[in-house]
């Protein structure tokens, strides 16, 4: 594990370098921001914003349900259409007493802000992979694109989000992920639809149900602040025995924009 993570620490500092980034800077900004934070909950979302720049997106969740966890996301843009980030998550599900590390060590997004029709214009183009540690190493791979209807004025940030995962447990889950998300003036997660065959103990059929409602509000030019709710529906079939299981909680984050 340290190697990898070894890994992860030598893969930023080559993509801050290549970016023009000084370590200095980089360093120092976290340390005056005060960012770096521990965050609780399994549910980790990311935002964007419509101005072009340099950016720090800090989104943290609390839950409550059987299951505790530790979750957050960091991103850094280093220019304003590039964004490398990084999301570290530790869940510890305390049913099966299972601990899980995901880590997004590759992302890139380009924001080509391409006119697609009169009233839609394609955003971004994003593609990220990420590595999970579960009694074994499992990878998944997501592509983001992100699309801006003008007749309503607002941003589809996520549209047809296709994961597909490869579970070492028994060697041959796949997870499709479709979702939808409407972001406006004032900020929504509207709507996240999840479902797959996985396996592993949770069974042949998956459905998963998230809504999460945010409200956003710039109390200052460069700081937004985030405020919603999540609740998650869970449902899984094994053997015929049905377990519903549902998350609720309250969910934060920031962003700050120089």
């Amino acid at each position: 594990m340290m190697k990898q993570y070894g890994f992860l620490l030598s893969w930023l500092l080559v993509v801050l370098w290549v970016s023009g980034v000084s370590a200095e800077r980089f360093v120092q900004f976290f340390s005056e921001a005060k960012l770096l934070r521990l965050t609780i909950d399994g549910t980790v979302q990311s935002s964007r914003s419509d101005v072009l720049g340099n950016r720090i997106d800090v989104h943290n969740d609390f839950g409550f349900d059987d299951t505790t966890g530790i979750a957050g996301r960091m991103g850094l843009v280093l220019h304003r259409r590039h964004e490398v980030g990084i999301d570290v998550r530790r869940h510890e599900w305390s049913q099966d007493s299972i601990f899980s590390t995901s880590i997004r060590f590759g992302g890139l997004e380009f924001s080509p802000n391409l006119p697609v029709s009169s009233s839609l214009r394609l955003q971004s183009i994003g593609l990220f992979y990420g590595y999970r540690l579960l009694e074994g190493d499992s990878g998944f791979f997501s592509l983001r694109p992100g699309v801006q209807i003008a007749d309503y004025k607002v941003e589809i940030e996520r549209i047809g989000i296709l994961g597909i995962r490869q579970e070492t447990v028994d060697d041959s889950a796949r997870v499709i992920v479709p979702s939808l998300e409407v972001a406006g003036e004032y900020y929504l997660h509207s709507l996240l639809a999840l479902k797959g065959e996985i396996g592993g103990g949770w069974g042949d059929d998956r459905k998963i149900l998230i809504l999460q409602p945010m409200l956003k509000v710039t109390p200052y030019p460069h700081v937004s602040v985030l405020v919603g709710y999540t609740h998650i529906w869970h449902e899984n079939d094994a053997d015929d025995d049905w377990l519903d299981v549902t998350l609720s909680g309250l969910t934060f984050g920031a962003h700050i924009l120089w």
